[in-house]
């Protein structure tokens, strides 16, 4: 190798530069892959399951393990809710959870109390509550015939009263402490 006369000392400095450079740069693309096979792994199990959960609302807990299954996810988990349901999954060791609910357009248009009442009562009767229309402002609604009789004396345990100006079926969050 050649060196500069004027330089004496500096022959051979750049090669092992070089050398570290190309290693950093290794090391910062494997890092960024790993990081990147990480998100898509999660992405992965979030859609898996989000797909569970949907299959579970009107499945059951085997009609989900087979969704499940075919996004190559495990069933940790399946809670079923008032109208609806709460899954978790594994995918190659990482962990989703998703929730999905019935699409009932009534209750959908209810009030964020309302709905938290009528899920409620939705406990408190074992059975759904079935939800025929909901007024403008969102905060009473209408119930099917056979489920008056069970809602109207429960007032205090489901916090929704029968709404006294309208006809029979419709129910509002209770005020006063229901009853």
């Amino acid at each position: 190798m050649l060196q500069d006369p004027r330089h004496p000392h500096e022959a051979g400095q750049v090669l092992p530069l070089v050398a570290v450079i190309v290693m950093l740069a290794g090391v910062l693309v494997l890092g960024i892959a790993r990081v990147g096979t990480r998100a898509a792994t999660k992405a992965r199990a979030q859609a898996a399951a989000d797909a569970t959960a949907l299959a579970a609302v009107d499945g059951d807990a085997q009609v989900a393990q087979r969704v499940a299954a075919a996004s190559g996810a495990v069933v940790v988990r399946v809670v079923p809710t008032p109208g609806g349901a709460f899954v978790e999954v594994a995918f190659h060791g990482e962990h989703a959870v998703a929730q999905a609910a019935r699409g009932d357009a009534a209750a959908s248009r209810a009030a964020p109390a309302l709905r938290a009442a009528l899920a409620r009562a939705e406990q408190v009767l074992g059975r759904p509550v079935p939800v025929l229309a909901v007024d403008t402002a969102g905060l009473a609604a209408q119930v099917d015939v056979a489920t008056i009789g069970l809602l109207a004396p429960r007032g205090k345990e489901t916090g929704l009263c029968a709404v006294r100006e309208r006809p029979p079926g419709w129910f509002e969050i209770c005020s006063g402490g229901g009853g």
